[in-house]
């Protein structure tokens, strides 16, 4: 047990999907403000930093590329984060996700992450990394839902690698693979922040709604 945690702690990588222009909101989730301090995507990769992941690999488009890095600057900086670029106008979030995992070094673990789930943490992030196994995807579960992120072995990485073009919705393709389940106490994983009304539901209590 100990040799697989160091070997994942080692080389786990996030892919933090954010290449939608969230037509719904009129801006770039990723922007919305998480609290007082951060918008989401401060929030989502600073957990990842925090838990000890390796790389974090922003995917957006060009247009926020400015944005994105000026949020993150202070962990460009020190090398933990990294903006790739997803051009195709309209493109869906498996596109996205086939260009963060083409960037990943090999033998690397990879979480999935959403944008639109913004309170994922580091402690849940610690507690799935020494579940992985070599055909195995970890999800954490809370009061019997599935919630985000996923978390995807080397080897479902290379297999769905070795498909090219042709990889299908994320969910699909798990349908091949054993599943993990991380039993979190928090209903924060299973937040999905699709509307203005998912955003008002989530946020109205935090003091950042106008």
């Amino acid at each position: 047990m100990m040799e697989n945690r160091q070997r994942f702690d080692l080389q786990a990588t996030a892919l933090v999907l954010a290449a939608g222009c969230s037509e719904r909101f009129g801006s770039p989730k990723m922007f919305l403000q998480f609290n007082d301090k951060m918008n989401f995507l401060e929030q989502v990769v600073g957990q990842y930093v925090k838990a000890g992941v390796n790389r974090v690999l922003i995917i957006t488009q060009a247009q926020f590329r400015n944005r994105v890095c000026n949020s993150l600057h202070q962990y460009q900086n020190k090398g933990k984060v990294e903006v790739l670029l997803n051009n195709v106008p309209g493109s869906d979030r498996i596109s996205s996700l086939r260009i963060g995992l083409k960037a990943l070094h090999p033998g690397s673990c990879v979480f999935v992450q959403n944008i639109d789930n913004p309170f994922t943490k580091a402690e849940w992030l610690r507690s799935m990394l020494p579940m992985i196994r070599p055909t195995a995807y970890v999800v954490p579960v809370c009061g019997g839902l599935t919630g985000h992120p996923v978390l995807l072995s080397p080897e479902i990485v290379s297999d769905m690698l070795a498909q090219d073009n042709s990889l299908p919705h994320l969910k699909k393709v798990l349908e091949s693979y054993h599943r993990m389940e991380y039993l979190c106490p928090d209903p924060g994983v299973l937040a999905n922040i699709n509307t203005r009304d998912d955003y008002f539901s989530y946020f109205k209590d935090r003091g950042i709604l106008n």
